[in-house]
């Protein structure tokens, strides 16, 4: 059994990893030389600051996040709720990949 420091670490190491996948995409995306290569998702999400939230709490970054305040409440009430948050998020994750597949073959 990992010490809580231990779990701290391992966290923050697999988020910042995770985390610095998203730099490749994020340069492409701003150094796009043609205005049609843009990402439909982007468009959408760039429209307002509740899009733009939506997407981060709704991504990989808010899943750590959520999962962290999650597992710190486990750790002051005892109420397990990881495997159910998880599950949710799968779920989630599965339909905004079959919504993106239909706005982007739209788009063209």
């Amino acid at each position: 059994m990992l010490s809580p420091v231990e779990l701290g670490v391992l966290y923050l190491a697999v988020t910042l990893v995770i985390m610095a996948l998203f730099v490749p995409i994020a340069y492409q995306l701003t150094n796009a030389s043609q205005v049609n290569e843009r990402d439909p998702i982007n468009k959408i999400r760039t429209k307002s600051f509740i899009f733009e939230l939506a997407g981060v709490v709704l991504g990989l970054p808010g899943f750590f996040l959520v999962l962290f305040l999650l597992t710190l409440g486990t750790v002051i009430t005892g109420f397990l709720i990881q495997p159910i948050y998880i599950l949710v998020f799968l779920l989630i994750m599965a339909l905004k990949v079959a919504l993106r597949f239909v706005i982007t073959v739209r788009s063209f």
